[in-house]
């Protein structure tokens, strides 16, 4: 998956012409708008805009994860000591939302950490009380203090546990893990 995320700052998102609504119903009816966002597939730019209380009350479902050794080199190249690294990507299939990212086990300490390069995701962070953009760059800083939160470390640990090449991507069978 591309980062969408990227250099996307700038981008002004597309909304419908308003003007022929009264001013004071305007912010009713922005408010609606965005809302309604979720049940909707995208919005016309491709992001799925959500405060970050909408994200947090959804619950992620683990897609696929796979080793990777390109990742791997990037970060040797850093100077960051790993014994494996790959990606892993997680999802919200009703509304077709999507979180992938780097991850690495750390040499010293064994523990699973997110990569320290960018959140992949096509979700827009919104603000509670205008509905307006948070931006690329503050929505990926959430994205990646929100994931920090969550127990997907433990849960890759399970996925990769079951590969047999280190290559394959892993999808869950059946009933997939989530995220709470």
């Amino acid at each position: 998956m591309k980062n969408r995320l990227a250099g996307q700052d700038q981008a002004q998102p597309l909304r419908p012409d308003i003007s022929d609504i009264p001013r004071c119903d305007r912010i009713t009816y922005h408010h609606l708008m965005m809302k309604r966002l979720p049940q909707t597939r995208h919005h016309p730019d491709g992001y799925l805009r959500l405060t970050l209380a909408e994200l947090k009350a959804m619950h992620l479902v683990h897609l696929c994860s796979a080793q990777d050794p390109s990742v791997k080199g990037m970060l040797d190249s850093l100077c960051i000591p790993c014994r494996q690294a790959g990606y892993t990507e997680w999802w919200v299939p009703a509304i077709h939302l999507s979180i992938g990212w780097d991850w690495y086990v750390d040499a010293p300490t064994m523990q699973v950490r997110m990569a320290p390069w960018d959140v992949r995701s096509n979700v827009m962070l919104v603000t509670v009380e205008a509905m307006a953009d948070l931006g690329a760059k503050a929505s990926e800083y959430l994205l990646r203090q929100y994931l920090a939160s969550l127990s997907w470390p433990q849960q890759l640990t399970v996925e990769l546990a079951h590969v047999a090449t280190p290559l394959t991507p892993v999808a869950s069978a059946g009933f997939p893990p989530v995220l709470h």
